[in-house]
């Protein structure tokens, strides 16, 4: 028999669970049940393994790089991608791709196909990567004799000026034209030819030769030297001028010294020296110095023939024999005696005075003789104190007793003060000598009406009618005389 089993089931008599029914497989994998024990079995497609069929195969490692030509493999779900390098394409990077397919080459060059690129072999007459520039053949300046060059396709024409041929214009027509007369010469120009007409001063075919100005011998005491359309004559000694014809001066360069007289001679001259000079220029000064005619250290200058004593401070003369005295001047002043001494003085400075000429003013402020904060004013010889109140004397030493002249009134008593006084007033009496008597009243201390009157120290109360005490502050009680008779009641009132 055969059973048919039910969804779910499977095995000969369908008492088994179908593995396959919860589809364990990955999509696309075919679930086979084993009809033994149930369990399944994945086939799993093109780029997946494993028991379920959910690990991806990655191809770029399996079995190496399936991409040609250096094309980088990605791996992607199931399969694979190859990322081309440039010049290749095709799923494995296993086409070549001919660059020269789209004809870049351009003026007919030929395109060689290389790995990603191209490379164009040009036609003569053309570069560039696409052949696409034209040579030009001018810029290498290849026309002579400045003739005008036009570029062509793989060559140039020269437009050659007049007087030239030839495939670069090299070829002179004009015998003139390259200027072969030299130093100035004119050139005319002969159907085989040329002639020169030359400048004055040269000859020969070209006018390269100068014509020797010297051959007259011109130089009267001299040697020629010949030039360009002239000569300059160098002069033997002693002769000057265009021609060597003149005597030179020795003289007038003035080579005798120090005063000397000049004899010019030939080729020469000679010195007559003053007295006290020698030498062929008299460059030679006698010293008369040698003989230290200078006294009291006095200093030689030597002159010439003659000599000069420059003297020390103190003494003076031709040879400082003279002692000046110093004190001729009069160099003491407010009335200072001068003593003469050896180159100098000394002055003797009267009272108030000091300095080498007794010129300074003793300060005799400078010690501060001014005491208690007087001022001091420095006079010739003394000094002058201004004191500050409270105090007198020379010195301002002294303290003023200002008390002396009784300021303080009403037997107010005195206190003496630095620079001042302070009274002390009896009571009563107030202000700064005690002159105001104070008024006692000024506080209303009378009650009841009565009237105070101000005494020295004190006051009085003048009470009113049914008042009495120091302040009227007592009532008179009018009823303690029993005033009322028969038996009447007394009320006590004010002033009844």
């Amino acid at each position: 028999f055969y059973c048919e089993c039910p969804p779910g089931k499977t095995g000969l008599l369908c008492h088994l669970d179908d593995a396959c029914a919860s589809n364990p497989c990955h999509a696309g994998a075919i679930c086979d049940t084993s009809p033994i024990d149930g369990t399944y079995m994945c086939s799993c497609p093109l780029g997946f393994k494993g028991v379920d069929c959910t690990q991806d195969v990655d191809e770029c490692r399996e079995s190496g790089s399936p991409c040609e030509h250096g094309g980088t493999c990605v791996n992607t779900p199931g399969s694979f991608r190859c990322d081309c390098a440039v010049g290749f394409a095709g799923p494995r990077c296993e086409v070549n791709i001919n660059e020269c397919d789209s004809n870049p080459c351009l003026n007919d060059g030929t395109c060689l196909d290389e790995r990603g690129s191209y490379r164009c072999v040009c036609m003569p007459g053309y570069s560039g990567i696409h052949c696409e520039q034209d040579v030009d053949e001018c810029q290498s300046n290849p026309c002579l004799s400045g003739a005008l060059c036009t570029d062509l396709i793989n060559g140039f024409r020269c437009l050659c000026p007049q007087g030239f041929e030839g495939q670069r214009c090299e070829r002179n027509l004009d015998h003139c034209f390259n200027n072969p007369c030299l130093n100035g010469g004119s050139c005319q120009d002969h159907g085989n030819g040329h002639s020169c007409a030359c400048v004055k001063g040269f000859s020969g075919k070209n006018c390269e030769l100068n014509v020797n100005d010297c051959e007259s011998s011109p130089c009267h005491r001299g040697r020629c030297q010949d030039g360009v359309n002239g000569f300059q004559c160098v002069c033997d000694a002693g002769f000057t001028g265009l021609l060597c014809q003149s005597q030179l001066d020795e003289c007038l360069s003035q080579p005798c010294l120090n005063g000397g007289l000049c004899r010019d001679h030939v080729n020469g001259f000679s010195c007559e020296c003053p007295l006290g000079t020698t030498g062929n220029h008299c460059e030679y000064n006698v010293n008369e110095c040698w003989s230290n005619p200078c006294r009291h250290g006095g200093t030689c200058r030597d002159l010439i023939g003659h000599y000069e004593c420059q003297c020390p401070p103190g003494f003076g003369g031709s040879v400082c024999e003279v002692d000046l005295d110093e004190c001729a001047s009069n160099p003491c002043a407010n009335g200072g005696s001068c003593i003469d001494r050896a180159n100098g003085f000394k002055c003797v400075c009267p009272k108030g005075f000091y300095g080498n000429r007794c010129l300074s003013d003793v300060d005799e402020c400078a010690s501060n003789p001014c005491l208690n904060g007087g001022t001091c004013d420095d006079e010739v010889g003394r000094y002058v104190c201004h004191c500050p109140k409270g105090f007198s004397g020379a010195r301002c030493d002294v303290e003023v007793n200002e008390c002396d002249s009784n300021p303080c009134q009403n037997s107010g008593q005195c206190l003496d003060l630095k620079s001042g006084f302070q009274c002390v007033c009896q009571k009563g009496f107030s202000g700064i000598l005690c002159q105001s008597n104070d008024n006692d009243c000024q506080s209303d201390p009378c009650l009841n009406g009565g009237a105070c009157v101000d005494l020295v120290g004190r006051y009085h109360c003048r009470c009113a009618p049914g008042f009495f005490g120091h302040n009227c502050e007592r009532d008179v009680d009018e009823c303690a005389s029993n005033p009322c008779a028969n038996g009447g009641s007394c009320i006590d009132r004010a002033n009844g």
